[in-house]
């Protein structure tokens, strides 16, 4: 076995371009065997078509633990549509102020998403709406104030977990106190790791200490924290999760190719640094030719620093090792149960 290789390609989870894989992308696969793929609104159709297009990418990966994750948080972004159960906003969710049912969402979600062969789901949100312009999380997030994402966030993984998928939380340290949306600019923050501890820090605190398999680092650029580096490519925000938060679990990027980062930095580039950073994973979400050229400079860092291998090594083994295989039929998706649920949501959110 190649350890240099397969690490390279277990710090990548990529894109793929449609309901099929291209000739091109399956040989990407087979060539950099990447820890996972990230699926979109673009890659489904039906769950038939998604639950066969998830068997085509582990064959050309060639492993069988291969993680397979998606942004199914409900609202505006849930990316697989009917027959899936609609899931309403987190705000919707944190209105109800019930725990319980927050669990069922939770829940509802894991067992659709495994019905098809999705084994992560890139959820909760841990972020807070605290500033009314926020663009990229408002309803998002399930409340305003950190009690309320604490509990409501909490509630939703224990059913993710419950329903058999792993888990992340995003987008730390948290991306509610600001004005720009990172996919289409780098957003810059003053608070200090002072005052992120009042508020923004406490739902990612509680939830790692839950039991969260992954967290997300956010595109944004804490000035007084870390003045040259975005969280997702900051040394200080994991020495921060590592030591400070006592999380041993996988650290990851949000999309690199999000314009916070390609306006400012070359992809490739970018994605190495985060991977120096300490950074587990980056996510390359679209560009197979940005994918496989970081894949290189990640593989080359690795051969060069192999003291660091063993460690990530195990980290990513035992994200593997977490994969349930369960045994939900595909009828399960948008069933009455499920359907009931969210009736009873929307009724108590609206009370």
């Amino acid at each position: 076995m190649d350890s240099v290789r397969d690490i390279a390609g277990l710090s990548l989870i990529v894109g793929v371009s449609d309901t099929v894989l291209t000739d091109e992308e399956r040989a990407l696969l087979s060539e950099i065997k990447p820890l996972g793929v990230i699926l979109f609104k673009r890659n489904y159709s039906n769950p038939a078509q998604l639950k066969g297009l998830v068997d085509s990418i582990r064959d050309a990966i060639g492993r069988e633990d291969v993680i397979f994750c998606v942004d199914q948080e409900g609202g505006r972004v849930q990316r697989f549509a009917e027959p899936f159960t609609i899931i309403p906003s987190a705000e919707i969710i944190g209105r109800t102020e019930n725990e319980y049912l927050a669990t069922e969402v939770g829940k509802i979600i894991a067992e659709e998403l495994s019905a098809c062969g999705i084994n992560m789901n890139l959820a909760p949100v841990c972020d807070i709406n605290t500033n009314p312009e926020n663009q990229v999380i408002g309803d998002r997030a399930y409340g305003r104030d950190a009690e309320t994402v604490m509990r409501m966030s909490e509630s939703v993984l224990m059913g993710l977990v419950d329903g058999g998928v792993l888990t992340c939380a995003k987008h730390f340290p948290g991306h509610g106190d600001t004005s720009l949306d990172s996919h289409e600019e780098l957003p810059i923050c003053s608070k200090t790791m002072d005052e992120l501890y009042e508020r923004e820090l406490l739902p990612f605190l509680n939830i790692i200490d839950k039991g969260v398999d992954s967290v997300m680092l956010a595109h944004i650029l804490f000035e007084n924290i870390d003045r040259e580096f975005p969280a997702s490519m900051s040394r200080r925000f994991v020495d921060f999760l590592r030591m400070e938060a006592g999380f041993d679990g996988i650290i990851m990027s949000d999309d690199m190719e999000m314009k916070a980062i390609s306006k400012r930095y070359r992809i490739p580039d970018a994605s190495l640094l985060s991977i120096k950073s300490g950074v587990d994973v980056v996510l390359i979400c679209h560009t197979p030719q940005i994918q496989k050229e970081a894949y290189n400079l990640i593989r080359q860092y690795y051969l060069d620093n192999p003291d660091i291998v063993e460690a990530k090594f195990n980290r990513l083994n035992k994200l593997l090792a977490g994969i349930k295989i369960m045994d939900y039929d595909i009828s399960i998706i948008g069933c009455e149960e499920h359907k009931q649920v969210i009736e009873e949501i929307k009724e108590l959110a609206n009370s």
